[in-house]
């Protein structure tokens, strides 16, 4: 899949198809880069997808540090912290 220039939702589509599967294409690298591609270019609905992969390791190696930088990214994007995630992996960095 080719990422059309000049759209950021055509890398919001490509990390979802990326990421899960369609068409037999599923490569989590690749998904994570299109979300990042698509967070630098201003789409904040992004954050959350980035986050949870950072935290789940999809994609890159697992980098909690990073996966908090996102969900707090999100939240104040006003976005919901899902679960409570800013507030589990805080606790969980402290007590590493």
């Amino acid at each position: 899949m080719e990422r059309n220039a000049g759209n950021l939702y055509a890398d919001v589509v490509l990390g979802e198809i990326y990421r899960d599967d369609w068409f037999n294409a599923q490569n989590e690298k690749l998904a994570l880069k299109h979300y990042l591609l698509a967070a630098s270019n201003g789409l904040k609905s992004v954050s959350l997808s980035i986050a949870s992969m950072y935290e789940q390791g999809s994609g890159a190696k697992r980098n909690l540090p990073e996966a908090l930088n996102w969900y707090e990214k999100a939240a104040n994007d006003g976005w919901l912290d899902p679960d409570g995630q800013i507030t589990k992996l805080k606790a969980l960095m402290a007590n590493q």
